[in-house]
């Protein structure tokens, strides 16, 4: 399978070369694996993916938007002893074969329990393992930002959902960025002069709008691998106070997401239907990295983005299944 994709990989050279400048930032992108081993197909195919593009394209970094997990209960995860060895090795896989930093990000199925994160375990496995260094992590939490001088450009991470108090009789996933991230991310991720790329497991531009309050009641009371509701993990409590933050700030130049596992890509302020993009700026959902083959796709569809500084642009090229794109950013 690996040799089918050489062709497609220096394809990916040519047209990653032909609007790369020394400025440029090159950040494969993934998320969504949903693995329930280091060994897993996925995992397996991703990391072969991931060499042919390091080899062909010599990346900056590559970023991991999260759910690196297979969807598990919550009583089974809070019980499983292997997690975070299964997390550990799953990370060291990709680290290997992208040969570059892992800029990490966790999802919503990277915690003690479906949708029940816990910050602690999160960085005591990911702080400054994968990420060569680059990265500056706040003290107490999973959101951090990176720079690059030489490209005027930070990258911002933010974490979510950002905690659990999983020892509750009746422990409730936090869906909101919390107040605490959110002074983060204004007074310190957002105080600069660099132009800024943003990054969220889940997008903002869609929300629950049936009874939260009921849903929590079944959620919470039961074992979340048959309680689970697709709807409720796009709410986020406190989006619009995020999205005022960003407003605010004039520096974020996109937003890039997973979550979803289809492509999407909202304009700033775009409608449709009920839902909007509250943010001042694009937001690009990336689709999922391996699924099934199939007799007209390959099962393959890893976006390769990258960044021009001086032109304000995000060249988005796909190894694999789909199209490329290019977004304006000025």
């Amino acid at each position: 399978m690996k040799d089918n994709f050489k062709e497609a990989a220096r394809a990916l050279a040519q047209k990653v070369a032909a609007v790369r400048t020394p400025a440029s930032l090159v950040f494969p992108l993934f998320s969504d694996l949903h693995a329930a081993a280091a060994d897993a197909e996925a995992v397996t195919r991703l990391c072969e993916m991931l060499a042919l593009i390091t080899d062909a394209v010599s990346p900056d970094a590559v970023v991991n938007l999260g759910d690196n997990l297979t969807m598990l209960g919550r009583r089974q995860h809070i019980t499983n002893e292997k997690l975070k060895a299964t997390l550990t090795a799953l990370f060291d896989r990709v680290a290997e074969a992208a040969k570059r930093p892992v800029l990490l990000i966790n999802g919503n199925h990277d915690g003690i329990g479906t949708d029940f994160f816990k910050a602690e375990l999160w960085n005591e496995l990911t702080k400054e393992k994968y990420d060569g260094g680059l990265a500056r992590y706040h003290t107490d939490g999973c959101y951090y930002y990176v720079d690059f001088p030489s490209s005027a450009t930070r990258f911002v991470f933010l974490s979510i959902p950002y905690g659990s108090d999983i020892e509750a009789e009746h422990p409730t996933p936090l869906w909101a960025f919390g107040k605490t991230q959110l002074a983060w991310l204004e007074k310190v991720a957002l105080d600069t002069e660099y132009d800024v790329l943003l990054f969220s497991h889940v997008p903002f531009y869609y929300e629950y709008r049936e009874d939260a309050e009921a849903m929590m009641e079944v959620w919470n009371g039961h074992d979340t691998a048959t309680s689970y509701v697709g709807a409720l993990c796009g709410w986020i409590e406190d989006v619009e106070e995020a999205a005022r933050i960003i407003k605010a700030s004039g520096r974020v130049k996109v937003c890039l997401s997973g979550h979803m596992h289809d492509e999407e890509l909202w304009l700033a302020g775009e409608k449709r239907g009920e839902d909007k993009n509250p943010l001042p700026c694009p937001q690009y959902v990336t689709t999922r990295p391996v699924m099934p083959e199939t007799a007209d796709k390959t099962g393959i569809a890893i976006d390769v983005p990258v960044w021009v500084p001086e032109r304000k642009q995000l060249y988005i090229f796909r190894l694999g299944d789909g199209e490329d794109r290019v977004l304006s950013l000025g």
